[in-house]
This record gives structure tokens, C-alpha cells and sequence, in this order.
């Protein structure tokens, strides 16, 4: 049984302005490479001619390229920017003027805003040039993933790709990130978490594991390779409106760690990213 849950981002995304006459759909394929367990996505995307591997991360509030891979796409600072990753650690970057990134079935490409350029430790060794946000596609259309099909598809506005049916309002966020309230069905208690496709695993909030059995303990780290302690627990069953996601284990959030629904639970989902805010999960 298909569901469409309607949840909601901030209405305010980092666009990128694209010109249509008429609506038209740009897919760009998904790789989720055996040699990296098989559940963390990539895509190839080329940014002033210079083709680079990008995770694509749905947790991310903007598009993050190496310094190196800004350097050889010609992509000059701007200014100063810091933020934090997921494991709550400060970061430092710089903002980067926009490039033009080129997409299927746009003549010309089109204008990539909000870019910017920091070390990114984790990611360096795999051969991957940085963190690609695709909220910040939407444009004036949507952004549509279907890790079923394995394919990312920016459209414009009124493309089928836009529309989802059966869908019902269960979130706001105040974030530049998608999140999803649902209900864990061994304990009752109900959460809410980033939608987070650059997670392999899904991360609860601290106080969430109560009830729940407990497994190993472990480390995780984010992208920029900070290391966060993790204490496992499982299994667990999440309920994502009337939709069940059964895990054989997820992991407990240790101090600032976003707690995220991560691949393991997204592995087959669809996602559609809309210019207005509006997020679709569908199974």
C-alpha cells in the first residue's frame, strides 16, 4: 500500500533560477555504490564544466564543494560563513559567488546560488567533492527523488513530477531541513526527525530509547569528522502515518546530534521537494 505524507521545510529555500516556457523535468541518476555499503547516494554533477561526486543530502541546508574542487571550478569567495554539522560541531567556510551547474534538458545550465566551500575530511578520502543540497534546486518547481528508481529530477512548475497524490499535512519545521513526525510503536512516543539521506542510519533523540531494547555501542561520524558516541538500540518500528518502517536497529542521539530518519529507513522512499516548502514522503 503506496502512502504520501505532506510535511513541511521552510518556505524560504536557496533557489536556483532556471527559465522554462513550459514545464519540463531534468533527472540526474542516483549512485549508491556496493563499496560504501550500498545506502549512501551519490550524484555526478558538473559546476562551471568541472564534473565532481556528490552526496546528496536531503539534512543539509546548503550545497558544500571542497576547497579544492571550488578552486578548480573557478568558484571565487564571497565572504565568511560558519554553521554546524550533525554532530553539532562548529564550522567554518567560506560562501562562494554562483556557478552554473549543467542539467539535463537545460540549454545553457542553470545558475547555482548558495554554494559554499569548506574542509570536508570524512568525505575526501572517498573521491567525493562535497555535499550537495537538493533544496536548493527547487527553484520555482520541485526536486523530485526516487531512491527506488535511483534518480533525482529537478522540474519546473506544473510537471508531473511536482504532483503527489493522498497527501496529508503532519509537520512544520522552522528549519532549512524536511523533517517528518512519527510514532515509535514499542513505546508510544511520538518524534520528529530530519529527513537526512546523507545518514546511513537512523538517528533518535536522546530520551527516545527509553523502552527500547539496547544493543553495542559505537561511534559515527559526520562529514566533517567529528567522532559522536552512539548507544544502539533496536529492534524498533517506526510509523510514518500509516506507513510501518521496521529497523533492525537505530541509533540514540549522544548530546547536540540531529536526530534523523536516515537511509536505512529511506532506502525505498520517494521525496518531492517543493519551491513553496512543502516536502512529500512517499512509500
Amino acid at each position: 500500500m503506496r502512502i504520501a505524507i505532506l510535511i513541511a521545510a521552510l518556505t524560504s529555500l536557496a533557489p536556483l533560477a532556471a527559465a522554462a516556457q513550459s514545464p519540463i523535468a531534468m533527472p540526474i541518476a542516483i549512485d549508491r555504490p556496493q563499496r560504501l555499503g550500498g545506502n549512501i547516494p551519490l550524484v555526478t554533477l558538473t559546476i562551471n564544466g568541472i564534473s565532481g561526486t556528490f552526496l546528496l543530502d536531503t539534512g543539509a541546508t546548503a550545497t558544500v564543494v571542497s576547497r579544492d574542487f571550488a578552486a578548480r571550478a573557478g568558484l571565487k569567495p564571497t565572504g565568511d560563513a560558519g554553521g554546524h554539522d550533525s554532530a553539532g560541531t562548529q564550522t567554518q567556510g567560506q560562501t562562494l559567488e554562483p556557478g552554473r551547474l549543467s542539467l539535463p534538458g537545460a540549454s545553457g545550465g542553470v545558475e547555482a546560488f548558495g554554494l559554499m566551500a569548506m574542509d570536508i575530511p570524512a568525505l575526501a578520502p572517498l573521491g567525493v567533492s562535497g555535499v550537495f543540497s537538493p533544496q536548493s534546486l527547487a527553484g520555482d518547481g520541485c526536486v523530485n527523488i526516487d531512491f527506488k528508481g535511483n534518480t533525482v529530477t529537478y522540474a519546473t512548475a506544473g510537471a508531473p513530477a511536482c504532483r503527489v497524490d493522498g497527501m496529508a499535512l503532519v509537520d512544520h519545521s522552522s528549519l532549512r531541513r524536511p523533517t517528518v513526525t512519527l510514532r515509535i510503536v514499542e513505546t508510544g512516543r511520538t518524534v520528529t526527525l530530519v529527513l537526512d539521506s546523507g545518514a546511513g542510519r537512523t538517528v533518535l533523540p536522546g530520551d527516545a530509547g527509553d523502552g527500547l531494547p539496547a544493543l553495542d555501542a559505537g561511534t559515527s561520524r559526520s562529514v566533517t569528522g567529528t567522532a559522536t558516541a552512539m548507544q544502539a538500540v533496536g529492534p524498533v518500528t517506526l510509523m510514518i502515518g500509516s506507513h510501518p518502517v521496521r529497523l533492525a536497529r537505530a541509533a540514540i542521539a549522544a548530546g547536540a546530534k540531529t536526530p534523523v530518519l536516515g537511509m536505512d529507513a529511506l532506502g525505498a522512499a520517494r521525496i518531492v521537494l517543493g519551491a513553496d516548502g512543502t516536502v512529500a514522503l512517499d512509500f
